[in-house]
């Protein structure tokens, strides 16, 4: 008999939380990276008057702050398409279970019948080959790990 694995039990994968935490991860970004660009017109604006070694180090400030949102959104997007992946290995393997249950009952049912069988079905089957269902070809799933890009390095300008 072939190992099929644990075919009886589906996938058990979050399906719903995964699909809401997915797209909270994508509004997330979306949402931050929207607010760039007005926070830099207010950071203008508040040093419109300003000059010298605090107008600087306020720039600095500013650029961190852009900087850092940017990285974050990008992280969220990451961790979306990460979450999206997964579920994909998770359909994957609920599909070959699947198959591999199908195969099992027709397989089930087919030794059923062969108890059943007389001398003469029994002489059938040595001299034109048995009908025996065949298991299924299931890919192996080999998940790839999912690792997340590494950060920018650099200095952060405190």
């Amino acid at each position: 008999m072939v190992d099929l694995g644990p075919i009886d039990e589906d996938v058990p994968f979050a399906w719903d939380a995964a699909s809401k935490l997915k797209h909270a991860f994508l509004r997330t970004a979306d949402e931050l990276e929207e607010q760039i660009p007005r926070r830099s017109s207010y950071g203008q604006h508040a040093k419109h008057d300003w000059q010298g070694r605090y107008a600087k180090e306020f720039d600095g400030h500013m650029g961190v702050t852009t900087g850092d949102a940017g990285r974050i959104a990008a992280e969220l997007r990451n961790c979306a398409q990460m979450l999206g992946e997964l579920a994909q290995l998770a359909r994957e393997e609920q599909h070959r279970r699947e198959t591999a249950r199908a195969w099992k009952v027709e397989h089930d049912a087919w030794e059923a019948d062969q108890a059943d069988d007389d001398l003469l079905d029994d002489i059938g089957d040595v001299l034109g080959g048995d009908d025996e269902p065949k298991p299924p070809d299931l890919p192996e799933i080999k998940p790839q790990p999912l690792v997340a890009k590494a950060p920018p390095t650099g200095e952060r300008g405190h």
